[in-house]
């Protein structure tokens, strides 16, 4: 995805507050693409960024699996949910507990999912949990950048967990919203690798 302002950056930007101009100006942009995305084409093309996700050793080898479960425009992770319950896999799905933060819950089956104040699916009687070290988390975003960074819808969930977070994590997204590096704020910590359609990108 191209941006106006991305091609007018010079290198020279190192000023919070422009810093959040500019990924305030990006993550409109990328809603806008998003939301102009037809549901089948969502749903096709994240069958492909799924079996990119499969083909990465270390999500093969871990038991626990904490995944988003998907809300409109988002690459579909419940296929591979469905999937990995299926062969008694382990998984963990986050729950809103507070302004930015969450907790990670047990999830047994995707039909005891509710809908959050937000619209965003939850289980309706959360098993609380632990990730722990030997897991994988995948890790929605509007954008990823090439160097590993994300940027998601402002309220910080992702960036608090991500930065206490000591097992692996993959970024899932299509092409179309992976974007040249830009600077980014000291909480801004990038995935372990992005998976896109067509491409696995390993950052560490």
């Amino acid at each position: 995805m191209d941006s106006p302002w991305c091609r007018q950056y010079d290198g020279v930007m190192d000023n919070q507050e422009q810093i959040q101009r500019n990924k305030e100006a990006l993550r409109r942009e990328a809603k806008a693409w998003r939301d102009a995305q037809a549901p089948q084409w969502i749903q096709e093309q994240s069958l492909y960024v799924l079996e990119q996700v499969e083909a990465i050793p270390v999500f093969r080898e871990v038991e626990q699996v904490l995944s988003y479960v998907d809300c409109p425009g988002e690459v579909a992770t419940r296929p591979l949910i469905q999937k990995l319950l299926e062969a008694g896999r382990e998984v963990l799905v986050p729950v809103m507990t507070g302004p930015g933060q969450m907790q990670w819950s047990r999830l047994e089956s995707l039909a005891r999912l509710t809908e959050n104040r937000y619209g965003i699916l939850e289980p309706e009687s959360p098993i609380w949990v632990e990730p722990k070290q030997q897991s994988c988390a995948l890790v929605p975003g509007l954008l990823f950048f090439e160097d590993g960074h994300r940027l998601g819808y402002g309220a910080g969930f992702y960036d608090r967990f991500l930065s206490e977070y000591e097992g692996a994590s993959i970024g899932l997204c299509f092409a179309e919203q992976l974007h040249p590096p830009i600077p980014m704020g000291k909480y801004d910590l990038p995935a372990g690798v992005i998976a896109t359609q067509n491409s696995r990108i390993i950052i560490k």
